[in-house]
């Protein structure tokens, strides 16, 4: 798995400092699934500040499984890496920050890599998977992480973490300035174990109405909760969650065991329609990936409750509201949400 020790939740994390140039919580921008404006010297901005950890607990890594970028930045990713990536060799993998690829030593990391083509790009839930013949590089963006595409050379004093350059003479930098993210080497048979238990993929035709409404059904948690379980459903976090139950009408807090097939029927409709919307905003206006600092473009037309507690809803003009539920923070509109 992704490391160990050095506990602490979310939310802790978030407290414990801001990022310069980050806004209040009161006046969020949603950049594509970050929670505050890009900051920092490569401007990759994300939740409210974010202690150095040298590494994370299983239960950390669950719950960064619930966190940021969320399932639509992951697929794109997946999507502008493909076709760059198919077919280049791995030349050579320069490790310039060791606790990226720890417990691996940096110099048996890059030796596994040299020689070994990129044969297909995909990824399960929120984890990146770049497949080299037997081997397949997983890859885990926590908060911050992040993949420059380098048609030649490196910029000068750039921050990296890892460089991967194959024999063409391009790279591509993984570049994750908090160091949460995670690149690890599995045996591709040994896959399915080395991953958490994931549950269906929401933009995935396994993931029917009938499948939700059998989890549903059998739960006493509170339906968010249990759509952001990554065991039930893979790739969904707090954004598209709290905004798929808006459209659905249906209050965070509510029983799961207790929903309508009527109701299970309209919040598989939303969850899926969703994140395709915001996937769509990405296809429609693709970042260039070769420019430090990128990232996907802001979907304010999106978010309907989503950080904006206080706020009037878009919908009849009441106040958001916002609580605590497994650690994180809901948001919904008390009268569209009865």
């Amino acid at each position: 798995m992704f490391g160990a020790s050095a506990p602490a939740s979310s939310e802790a994390i978030r407290a414990s400092a801001t990022p310069r140039g980050s806004r209040s919580e009161a006046q969020p921008t949603f950049a594509m699934g970050k929670d505050i404006p890009q900051a920092g010297a490569w401007g990759l901005g994300g939740p409210i500040g974010c202690l150095l950890q040298p590494s994370l607990t299983k239960s950390e890594l669950d719950e960064y499984g619930s966190g940021l970028p969320e399932l639509p930045e992951i697929e794109s990713i997946v999507r502008m890496a493909r076709p760059q990536l198919v077919g280049r060799t791995m030349a050579n993998c320069r490790v310039i920050h060791p606790i990226v690829v720890r417990p691996e030593r940096p110099k048996r990391f890059s030796e596994r890599l040299v020689g070994r083509p990129v044969q297909a790009v995909d990824r399960r839930g929120k984890y990146i998977l770049f497949r080299l013949d037997s081997l397949t590089l997983v890859f885990h963006l926590k908060l911050d992480g992040q993949f420059l595409w380098i048609p030649s050379r490196p910029p000068a004093g750039a921050h990296l973490d890892v460089l991967f350059e194959f024999e063409d003479g391009t790279s591509l930098a993984f570049v994750e300035p908090r160091h949460l993210g995670r690149a690890r080497i599995v045996p591709s048979r040994e896959l399915d174990g080395f991953l958490p238990p994931l549950g269906p993929d929401p933009l995935h035709s396994s993931f029917t109405a009938e499948a939700l409404d059998r989890g549903l059904e059998a739960s006493r948690a509170a339906v968010k909760t249990w759509l952001m379980d990554q065991k039930r459903i893979a790739g969904l976090g707090n954004i598209y969650t709290a905004e798929a139950l808006f459209r659905a009408g249906i209050r965070p807090t509510r029983r799961a065991r207790t929903l309508t097939p009527g109701e299970v029927r309209r919040l598989h409709k939303t969850i899926v329609d969703t994140l395709r919307a915001a996937l769509k905003c990405f296809d429609d206006r693709p970042p260039d990936w070769t420019q430090a600092g990128w990232w996907f473009p802001e979907v304010d037309e999106l978010v309907c409750v989503y950080g904006r507690e206080g706020q009037p809803c878009r919908r009849c003009r009441g106040r958001i509201r916002a609580l605590k539920q497994a650690g994180r923070t809901s948001f919904y509109c008390p009268r569209c949400q009865g």
